[in-house]
């Protein structure tokens, strides 16, 4: 309640015939059970239709999951870019002095939270609204990407590389040490046949390239991927370039074209009318077919088989040796399916007989194909609209990417993206707002967070999202819903241009012990990296702000007090199961540490020993704590 509600109330509580008592809800719940004796207890997802048993189940407002989803996407986008600003402010706080700017961020917060509300993040609001949502998110964006980039250039700067080399420096924002695929532009005379990154052990990683242009005929400029190996936990590492022609002579970095932050969230998307051309064009690669007209992509972590005729998978080994996928049903298909709810079409999805499965409507092509990861392109279309798809196998990590890239010109249809998996679960998991939740393969569409698994104790796949909340699953197939076309009230919603990142995740054993958030949360920050401009070698190598000991607690914030008084950390328990000891490593000694609420008033004391926090974690518990450094 507002202030203006507090003391309206306290004026009608004033007259002789009213009685309006204030009471804290657990007091008002124990009044209502005395009144009314015992009451019916949901416990279940609130936005679950429990209430009406003439008719069958339902989530409320299906449709609101995925109608306008640039909504959707930058909120996603822009809650995770201030949170990685505000990890990586306070790193360079603490190794270089740079000053957060706590201001400009709040404001940045503000404007984000805002765009929370229930007709727009919906997109069930008319189109003049998201036309000023989206004015508002621009600029909280160039706050953000102001600020991170401010504390990014600041660590890079400041950094020590080795010498053998062009240097470079790749950021993890996430609490734990990460093996992820890192991107940088670099410019060379000459088109590069071999590229090596040292780190400053000497440590050697292959880089490939994926695209590339010849500028002027002058130089070529190349987008070149790197597996960069145990980045520290909300930290860095630096590593040096190193190049050779195909003659195997040794080539000189020129330039690094640096990309706006926001790109890492957005890849460009180049076809026959953009200068990028892919690395199989430059390097004349051709796929590698079976008789059977299937791709095979494979890599160290896993192996897939990509039909030619489908344009999806039919073979998908992970580590057990288990076969994911079916022949007959292959994955990562996409499907076009007749929605007209009749009328409230933003909220309401009411699902027609019109159902098609989308066939290749080209040659499938090969984009790259290397040390690093192997990516074909299949190209889809649909009455006015065209889409292309990009599956990725990595050679180190244990996912396949699925990019789809969507030219959407419908009305009254939904996109859908489509995972069979070969398990006979009877039930999935997905994320919920810092849990998990099970429920029946019963076809309903639903909203999940970052990812959904479809397993048994044996294993199964799970399927994450960067930002396509709405999905259901029916049997044992997956569908993410990608767009939806609703007439009204904005009678133009949605049509245009997208880009969706999906990943497939096949593991062994339950959902907890191969850990999706963890590949989740790597697919919503990926790897940034950055170049110096004069290298002053005043702070390691590599270093961590903090680091979980434990693989089942999310470091979910870490950022200056609002007080600012020392920082505060949050951390989250995500398999649903008690952690009795949680330890938290930080780059410097601690002097004092303190368990906090939500709104960072103090609640204890919180065991340190040196520099580390050691504390406990129930299932799902959010604990925040905020800590104090020595020389602060």
């Amino acid at each position: 309640p507002t202030r203006e509600m507090i003391m309206g109330l306290r004026a009608v509580d004033a007259l002789p015939f009213v009685d309006v008592p204030f009471l804290a809800a657990d007091l008002a719940v124990k009044q209502f059970l005395q009144e009314n004796g015992t009451a019916h207890v949901i416990k279940d997802e609130l936005n679950y239709d429990h209430y009406r048993p003439d008719q069958p189940p339902r989530f409320v407002f299906q449709g609101c999951y995925s109608s306008h989803m640039r909504m959707k996407q930058r909120n996603y986008r822009d809650e995770t870019l201030l949170t990685v600003a505000e990890k990586f402010g306070a790193l360079a706080e603490l190794l270089t002095g740079y000053r957060t700017p706590t201001d400009s961020l709040r404001e940045a917060w503000k404007i984000v939270l805002f765009n929370q509300f229930h007709d727009l993040l919906p997109g069930t609001a008319i189109h003049r609204a998201f036309e000023d949502a989206h004015t508002s998110y621009d600029r909280a964006e160039r706050a953000l990407v102001q600020s991170l980039d401010a504390a990014l250039d600041s660590l890079t700067e400041a950094a020590d590389y080795p010498q053998s080399g062009y240097p470079i420096i790749v950021f993890n924002a996430l609490g734990h040490p990460r093996t992820d695929v890192a991107n940088v532009i670099l410019d060379f005379d000459r088109l590069p046949a071999q590229i090596l990154f040292v780190d400053a052990a000497g440590d050697t990683t292959p880089g490939q390239v994926l695209e590339g242009m010849q500028v002027y005929e002058r130089f070529w400029r190349v987008r070149v991927g790197f597996a960069a190996r145990q980045v520290p936990a909300v930290g860095y590492k630096a590593y040096a370039v190193k190049a050779w022609d195909k003659r195997g002579r040794d080539l000189r970095v020129l330039d690094v074209l640096r990309e706006p932050t926001l790109a890492a969230w957005h890849p460009e998307i180049f076809d026959d009318h953009t200068y990028w051309k892919p690395a199989a064009r430059l390097f004349k690669m051709s796929l590698d077919t079976t008789r059977q007209g299937q791709i095979l992509l494979g890599g160290q972590a896993l192996k897939a088989e990509l039909d030619l005729r489908t344009g999806g998978i039919v073979r998908l080994v992970g580590p057990s040796g288990k076969n994911w996928a079916l022949a007959s049903q292959p994955m990562a298909r996409l499907e076009i399916l007749g929605d007209e709810p009749g009328g409230y079409t933003a909220w309401k999805m009411r699902l027609t007989d019109f159902d098609t499965l989308l066939t290749p409507a080209g040659p499938v092509r090969l984009l790259t194909d290397g040390p690093v990861c192997t990516k074909v392109r299949v190209p889809y279309s649909f009455g006015n609209s065209r889409f292309y798809v990009d599956v990725t196998v990595y050679r180190e990590l244990p996912r396949v990417d699925v990019d789809v890239h969507s030219y959407w010109r419908e009305r009254l249809k939904v996109l859908k993206a489509v995972f069979p998996v070969a398990t006979q679960a009877a039930q999935h998991t997905r994320a919920i707002p810092f849990a998990t939740i099970q429920r029946p393969n019963d076809g309903l569409e639903e909203p999940a967070q970052r990812w959904m698994d479809l397993s048994d104790t044996a294993g199964g796949v799970a399927i994450l999202n960067r930002n396509n909340p709405g999905h259901d699953v029916q049997g044992h197939t997956i569908r993410v819903t990608l767009l939806r076309s609703p007439v009204d009230p904005d009678p133009v919603a949605d049509v245009g241009e997208h880009h969706a990142r999906l990943a497939i995740y096949p593991h062994s054993g339950t959902w907890q012990q191969a850990d999706p958030q963890a590949q989740a949360l790597a697919l919503s920050a990926p790897l940034l990296t950055r170049v110096p401009h004069h290298a002053e070698g005043r702070i390691p190598p590599q270093a961590s702000l903090a680091a979980v000991s434990n693989s089942a607690v999310t470091l979910s914030a870490f950022k200056k007090s609002e007080d600012g008084r020392g920082y505060v950390m949050r951390l989250v328990e995500r398999s649903g199961k008690k952690q009795p000891s949680v330890r938290v490593d930080f780059l410097e000694p601690i002097a004092s540490g303190q368990e906090v609420d939500l709104i960072e008033d103090p609640l204890g004391p919180a065991a340190t020993r040196g520099s580390s926090l050691v504390t406990s974690l129930g299932p799902y518990e959010i604990k925040t704590c905020r800590v104090v450094f020595e020389r602060r």
